[in-house]
């Protein structure tokens, strides 16, 4: 039976941590819900603690009560995009275009709801996403093995894992960090996350049919030279075509002069999304079939942009 005392200071504590949490994010409203977001870590602590003896509550519920305020802030941010590609809907219906990243023009408007439950919907989608492209981004199948497991909707702990695949708990958590990352350091399939999150969902799923195909693909000697030349043909097509070939171009030569070295799983992990890149970009009739339309290109600049933001930020 859970003592008293110690729910009650754990209470206090998690009111304390989450009052310090958000204080910071007044100006979003944030500190209004510190109340919620301390329940719910003391939710999380109480769960915990009937699976294993929880020898530092306030540890716990620190680190709990950062992933929910992050996870509140990542909604808000969702939501105020969603508001912004409102009002660019909003602008096209009166018949006025932003700007060219917005094409209107075919008469197909989508318009977006902005409910929490739809937030939520696309989120938890963004999330299976990235799940998928990390296992599938690896080429030893122990490791999609232990990853699919890991991602796998029915929740078991590291101690279940371990044993499921002849590990000691301490080896597989030690695994799990490396390949996933922690709070404070990320891990070799971290950029690949990052990368997904960069994407609409659309792209998103059409850029790991590329990251599904790299066993096949990987026989293609110089994928680089191969988009360069691609670009450079496709973007002959309009005005339009050549403008975004020219950004594609950019951030392909860019990726050219900075690709990182093989050396570690990170830098590995990295030239396989450059690889799955360049073969997106080879695609002619990915999900906005390059030639159709003068935006024909978007979708590609906007994943050789994310992979090249992941290099920046990952490359070792």
């Amino acid at each position: 039976m859970v003592n008293e005392k110690v729910t009650e200071e754990n209470r206090q504590s998690a009111i304390r941590i989450a009052q310090r949490a958000t204080a910071r994010y007044k100006d979003l409203g944030l500190h209004n819900q510190a109340d919620d977001i301390a329940a719910k870590a003391l939710k999380e602590l109480h769960r915990a603690s009937t699976r294993e003896e929880i020898l530092n509550p306030e540890a716990f519920l620190t680190w709990k009560i950062k992933l929910l305020v992050l996870d509140e802030l990542r909604k808000q941010t969702v939501q105020q995009k969603r508001l912004q590609v409102w009002a660019n809907e909003m602008e096209a219906v009166k018949g006025k275009r932003l700007h060219d990243e917005y094409d209107y023009r075919a008469g197909r408007i989508p318009l977006h709801g902005l409910s929490i439950d739809f937030i939520s919907r696309e989120e938890q989608e963004f999330a299976n996403l990235a799940a998928s492209a990390m296992w599938q981004i690896m080429t030893d199948e122990d490791d999609r093995l232990i990853l699919r497991s890991r991602f796998a909707g029915d929740y078991e702990t590291i101690t279940e894992l371990a044993h499921k695949f002849d590990k000691s708990p301490v080896a597989l958590a030690n695994y799990l960090k490396k390949l996933l990352g922690s709070e404070n350091e990320p891990g070799a399939l971290t950029s690949v996350s990052f990368v997904i999150r960069q994407l609409s969902l659309r792209t998103g799923h059409g850029f790991v049919k590329e990251i599904q195909r790299l066993p096949e693909t990987s026989v293609v000697s110089s994928p680089m030279d191969g988009a360069i030349s691609y670009l450079e043909l496709v973007g002959t097509s309009s005005r339009l075509h050549q403008q975004q070939a020219a950004k594609g171009l950019a951030h392909l030569r860019w990726l050219q002069a900075n690709r990182p070295s093989n050396r570690g799983l990170p830098n590995k992990i990295l030239n396989r999304l450059i690889h799955a890149a360049c073969m997106y970009v080879m695609e002619p009739n990915d999900v906005r079939p390059d030639q159709w339309s003068d935006m024909g290109l978007h979708d590609d600049v906007a994943v050789l942009k994310a992979v090249q933001k992941a290099v920046a930020k990952f490359s070792k």
